[in-house]
């Protein structure tokens, strides 16, 4: 029987030293996230060395040299919460993958904010981890067979960038994209069974509260179509002559967060009120200022979030046309109060 895509399911763990396999071939329910459309690739980079020496004759080569393999993943969640008071929406495994760090604060909130630090370390959904740090990674396939036959493709030290789409009236996707070492795949393995982390209620965008306030200036509430938060932080591989899939993991060496949105250019171009991009886009006004969205749902249940980018600049202004009506397309990078100490001034709460 072929392994079947439907019959998959992902599981992932915080290692507590990077780029060593945290599951070391054990995993269960409790480790597996509810993804969508993934795409898990055990060996998508190689080093291996073609040979072709000169024999005195044409199409004579020798069996190729394997070298180094890496590997990675894609996936999509949605943007929801676990459905109780101070306790991590499962994806939120990812985020210190991603540059993120989680705040925990009990009985109040979860909030995310760009780490400024590594620190790996086991993760829960109801404790502290404001560092960065790596994460293990199985995909476990299995067969119409039933029993015992599943595939578990494997990668080690993973990290990667993330970002969070929002569109009128469809709930809020995140898509994630991560890097990792290869580990040996096994087979002759079985799903594991059981109930997922648990997860709240899942609000569509509408009637979101979305703000922006100019530096300096008012309040404006844009008519919005769209939002995006991308996080990048281009992870590199890191090579080691000591490890046997010749990487140790993937490493964040930078980050940068932007914003993308889509408005309907307003009638009044007041600065005072917030609309008047172009001047944002010239400093003719205010060179920066505030974007809040949120808070959706319903609060004390886990489920409500709420976005504030603290301190964004506006670098970019397109018109376009939706649907025969006007629209800007801005889109810029989130800044720190203090550059110095990093942070961007970004915080994703849920509550």
């Amino acid at each position: 029987m072929p392994k079947l895509t439907r019959l998959s399911q992902l599981t992932v763990k915080h290692e507590t030293t990077m780029g060593t396999d945290i599951f070391a071939g054990t995993y269960t329910v409790a480790n597996a996230v509810k993804v969508y459309e993934l795409e898990f690739k055990a060996i998508a980079e190689s080093t291996a060395t073609e040979r072709r020496p000169l024999t005195g004759a044409f199409g004579v080569g020798e069996i190729d040299v394997a070298g180094a393999y890496a590997g990675g993943f894609t996936a999509k969640t949605y943007l929801v919460g676990s459905g109780t008071l101070a306790t991590a929406p499962a994806w939120g495994i990812f985020m210190p993958a991603c540059g993120w760090g989680q705040d925990w604060t009990a009985a109040t909130n979860v909030v995310y904010k760009p780490a400024t630090v590594y620190s790996p370390a086991a993760w829960t959904s109801t404790s502290d981890h404001l560092g960065m740090g790596s994460i293990s990674a199985y995909h476990t396939v299995a067969d119409g067979a039933g029993g015992a036959t599943a595939i578990v493709k494997k990668l080690k030290g993973c990290m990667g960038s993330c970002t969070l789409d929002l569109e009128m009236g469809k709930p809020g996707v995140w898509s994630w994209d991560f890097k990792g070492a290869h580990v040996t795949p096994t087979d002759d393995d079985t799903l594991a069974t059981g109930t997922f982390g648990a997860e709240g209620a899942i609000s569509a965008c509408l009637n979101v509260g979305a703000t922006w306030t100019p530096n300096g200036g008012a309040a404006h509430t844009p008519v919005l179509r769209k939002f995006q938060l991308k996080t990048e932080t281009g992870p590199t591989l890191r090579p080691d002559m000591n490890d046997a899939s010749g990487y140790i993991s993937a490493l964040i060496t930078d980050r940068k967060i932007t914003y993308s949105t889509e408005v309907e250019i307003p009638v009044d171009f007041d600065a005072t009120a917030g609309a008047d991009w172009w001047g944002h886009l010239k400093q003719t006004a205010a060179a920066f200022g505030v974007w809040e969205i949120g808070p959706v749902g319903t609060a004390g249940a886990g489920d409500r979030w709420a976005i504030n980018l603290a301190k964004m600049g506006v670098g970019k202004v397109e018109e376009g046309d939706g649907d025969g009506i006007q629209t800007f397309s801005v889109s810029g990078a989130c800044a720190s109060a203090a550059p110095a100490t990093g942070g961007d001034e970004v915080t994703i709460t849920f509550d």
